[in-house]
């Protein structure tokens, strides 16, 4: 077996992804359901926001993303952004919450329709990653 190169800090590597959920037998297991299961009331702002920080701390863990040196899933907080039409997830640094990046609009990637391969899934990753970069290197 070769072993495979670590992705560089705050790339997410879609390879390592698709292959922890296609090994785990959830590649069509819709996004919502598994994180936050299938009763409505846990489909709350408050809930996406749990999901999207297990989503990080699962590409993490899986090394799908990795983070630089020193730095831990903890490091960052995510936010509900309500300045534009529609609900969207925001970034910030732990230590320093008042400059936070926007990721994505809730309703694109938690739709009912997204499996945990779907396109939404690795543009959120994609969009985590490019905000950290820029929130640990202004």
């Amino acid at each position: 077996m070769v072993a495979r190169a670590q992705p560089a800090p705050l790339v997410f590597d879609r390879g390592i992804w698709d292959n922890f959920v296609e090994t785990s037998g959830v590649k069509t297991t819709k996004l919502l359901y598994y994180y936050l299961g299938r009763d409505p009331a846990a489909w709350t702002n408050e809930g996406y926001l749990r999901a999207t920080l297990d989503m990080f701390a699962d590409a993490v863990s899986v090394g799908a993303i990795a983070l630089p040196s020193g730095c831990s899933v903890d490091d960052f907080e995510f936010s509900i952004n309500n300045e534009f039409h529609s609900p969207q997830v925001a970034v910030a640094l732990a230590s320093n919450p008042a400059t936070s990046e926007v990721l994505f609009q809730i309703s694109s990637t938690f739709s009912g329709n997204n499996s945990m391969s779907n396109w939404y899934v690795n543009r959120a990753f994609e969009s985590i990653c490019r905000a950290a970069k820029k929130l640990l290197y202004p």
